[in-house]
């Protein structure tokens, strides 16, 4: 077990990626199981660059944690990086958030509750998938 300790208010972008980092060199599944919660987390998932061709997710424990990402979205489409496109998925979502838009693009990142996640596995067989943020 490593522990990793922010020494910010906020988790920053570069301690968000270390787990990820992590299970690219060791080629092996790493988890956080993190203390706090409240202090950024999702937020720096967000901001991270998104591999050009390939897609986000984020799993958000209910509906109300997607609803509020998606307010901070409306309010500032900038806030997690220029032009980044985010769909938001709530239980079982027309197929429409996951689909290309009118230009072919698929998302940057997709919010999703849990349990849109598991009803929508074949809809998202089609992305390659960069990292997922199980939140």
């Amino acid at each position: 077990m490593k522990r990793i300790k922010e020494k910010n208010k906020w988790i920053s972008e570069s301690t968000i990626l270390v787990p990820f980092q992590m299970s690219k060199e060791q080629n092996r599944i790493i988890t956080v199981d993190k203390v706090l919660t409240g202090n950024g987390g999702s937020t720096a998932f967000q901001k991270l660059p998104i591999k050009e061709g390939f897609v986000n997710l984020m799993i958000a424990p209910n509906v109300a944690v997607v609803e509020d990402k998606q307010n901070q979205y409306i309010e500032n489409p900038n806030r997690y990086g220029d032009e980044k496109d985010i769909r938001f998925i709530y239980g079982n979502a027309k197929d429409k958030n996951v689909r290309a838009d009118e230009f072919g693009r698929h998302p940057d990142l997709i919010v999703m509750v849990v349990d849109s996640f598991f009803l929508s596995i074949d809809k998202l067989k089609k992305y390659k998938i960069h990292r997922i943020l199980i939140d």
